[in-house]
């Protein structure tokens, strides 16, 4: 089967076709040019991770650093929110129905807005992104 592929035979096969297509692109991959690995890794997995892979290791720590920091503010909003629906659940103050808790969480969406930290942590989070795949990809332009 392997050598079919790589002799460049046309086979009729249809499970064997697909082993070739599969074969190829896996060999795209592993021969893929590292910046486009990099960028892909900043932008799939955390961003900082493709610039390990490119061996700038204080700007891979310097920016998921970054990352992390705003990704936990952003975390501690939403926790916040959420036991604050909690306790006015258990106190009563708003009915235990999907319709309700909705609307507040609607509600606070909309409050939330206002909240310049998290915002802030939102803009530095996907600015970080941004940057480590654009850093990523012209390291090797």
């Amino acid at each position: 089967m392997l050598s079919s592929c790589v002799s460049g035979q046309e086979n009729n096969d249809h499970y064997e076709h697909n082993y070739c297509a599969y074969l190829t692109t896996l060999i795209e991959v592993i021969n893929m040019n590292k910046a486009i690995k990099a960028a892909l890794l900043s932008s799939l997995v955390f961003p900082g991770v493709g610039q390990y892979l490119l061996k700038k290791y204080v700007l891979g720590a310097l920016l998921a650093g970054i990352a992390f920091i705003a990704l936990c503010v952003i975390m501690v909003n939403i926790v916040e929110s959420s036991l604050l629906i909690a306790e006015q659940i258990q106190q009563g103050e708003i009915a235990f129905n999907v319709v309700a808790i909705s609307a507040l969480i609607l509600d606070q969406q909309s409050t939330a807005s206002s909240n310049s930290i998290g915002s802030i942590a939102t803009i530095v989070l996907v600015l970080t992104w941004i940057i480590s795949i654009i850093d990523s990809l012209i390291t090797n332009a």
